[in-house]
């Protein structure tokens, strides 16, 4: 049997629930076709404008009643029907995108950020300032600050070179505002030479047009303890050098009394002509029976003073050198120095030639802007090298006020000599 209730409200477009039920085999279930004859009958009685609608619920109400007869349908139910299915859409949790946890972990930016510096840690200096440039967080592990104060103290017993502008420590002592990087970077001799190959063709040109002006060829004394020990080859290296570095081109005599001051006049690969004068503490006979702690007090370049120790320094005895006058009348007349010393592991007498190095380029008779180069000697590649940077501490040469370089050099084949001594003749041709 099927209720209809058809209240005047249906020209409103109030929804009329019709409910159906499973249809009868008795004769009665016939009213469901008349029912739908007359509702059918109503529906064109409407204006016209208003059939249509109720026309399309009547069709889908006769296509629900013959699929399931327990179904209800709502009259006038689309825009319920619309609003019931957006819900639905909104409550409906979207499906989750299947994400793969095996692979989670071993991507580089999940470790911890310890575990990513060590592995940066085992770059060159280049793939380092290079790496930076993949992605802002690969920048800023690159650029970290003790990043690269390690690779700086590890690298720096490394560097065969090291000057008054390039010595890592004096940028801490002064507490500079430049991070660690920007230290290696300037003080790095790789980086230094990288920067040369790439000014290549400026650094040429101006060498030819500083060749054009007019200038004397720069005095140089060379002297030290290098020169009376396993290393005093190196003077006999450069003046008999077959390979072409260094060619002796003449003699000149001395200026002072009796001809002290002479020496030899070089050139520096064919270009750069300059005076070698050679000063030695001692005749060779003498210095072969004075033990080289003791060389200082058998020096004739200088004379020896006992002065009495202040109370504060804690009293007692202090030896004081100063050069002789005709020594100090040579080193007005120097453009530059070379002091050459022994810098084997053997050597423990580092810390007493800083006397000789002192006296010999005290202010009062050089002037500050005279460059000084430091010729770190071995003897051959088989003797075990002492680091450039330990020579610079135990000499204490940053404590001087003028341009200085130490460089690691062999007596034997003059590995480092050159370049050393190219850069002591730029630095006196400036001034």
């Amino acid at each position: 049997m099927v209720e209809i209730e058809m209240p005047v409200e249906l020209e409103t477009g109030v929804p009329t629930i019709i409910t159906s039920q499973p249809k009868s085999t008795s004769p009665a279930s016939d009213s469901g076709y008349d029912l739908r004859h007359n509702l059918n009958d109503d529906i064109l009685r409407l204006d016209e404008g208003l059939a249509s609608p109720f026309k399309y619920l009547i069709k889908m109400y006769n296509m629900h009643v013959q699929e399931n007869h327990n179904r209800t349908f709502v009259y006038g139910g689309m825009q319920q029907f619309l609003i019931r299915q957006q819900k639905l859409a909104k409550t409906t949790p979207k499906p989750i995108p299947e994400h793969n946890h095996q692979n989670e972990g071993l991507h580089f930016n999940n470790l911890p950020v310890n575990v990513q510096l060590h592995i940066f840690s085992f770059l060159d200096t280049k793939s380092l300032c290079r790496i930076g440039s993949v992605c802002r967080h690969w920048d800023n592990i690159s650029c970290d600050n003790i990043l690269w104060q390690q690779k700086l103290e590890a690298d720096v017993r490394q560097w065969n070179v090291i000057g008054h502008v390039t010595n890592p420590y004096m940028y801490r002592e002064v507490e500079s505002d430049w991070s660690n990087k920007e230290i290696y970077l300037r003080c790095s001799p790789q980086v230094n030479q990288l920067k040369r190959q790439e000014n290549y063709s400026f650094h040429n040109l101006s060498n030819i047009l500083r060749s054009l002006l007019p200038r004397t060829k720069p005095m140089v004394a060379m002297f030290g303890p290098g020169l009376e020990c396993g290393t005093s080859r190196v003077v006999r290296k450069i003046l008999w050098d077959k390979s072409g570095q260094f060619v002796t081109v003449g003699m000149f005599p001395g200026k002072f009394d009796g001809g002290y001051g002479s020496g030899v006049t070089l050139k520096l690969n064919n270009t750069v002509p300059f005076d070698l004068t050679t000063l030695y503490t001692s005749t060779s006979k003498e210095r072969e029976n004075v033990a080289q702690e003791h060389r200082m007090r058998h020096n004739k370049m200088m004379t020896r003073k006992v002065t009495a120790r202040d109370v504060e320094e804690g009293g007692g005895e202090e030896e004081v050198f100063e050069l002789k006058p005709r020594v100090k009348d040579l080193c007005r007349t120097v453009d530059a120095f070379i002091f050459v010393v022994d810098s084997s592991m053997e050597n423990n007498t580092l810390d007493m030639d800083k006397t000789e190095l002192f006296a010999m380029v005290n202010e009062r008779w050089s002037s500050p802007h005279v460059p000084v180069l430091v010729l770190a000697c071995i003897k051959d590649d088989t003797t075990t090298r002492m680091p450039c940077i330990d020579v610079v501490n135990r000499l204490e040469i940053g404590n001087l006020s003028r341009p200085w370089q130490v460089c690691n050099c062999e007596a034997e084949s003059l590995k480092g000599v050159s370049d050393g001594i190219q850069w002591l003749l730029r630095q006196a041709q400036q001034n």
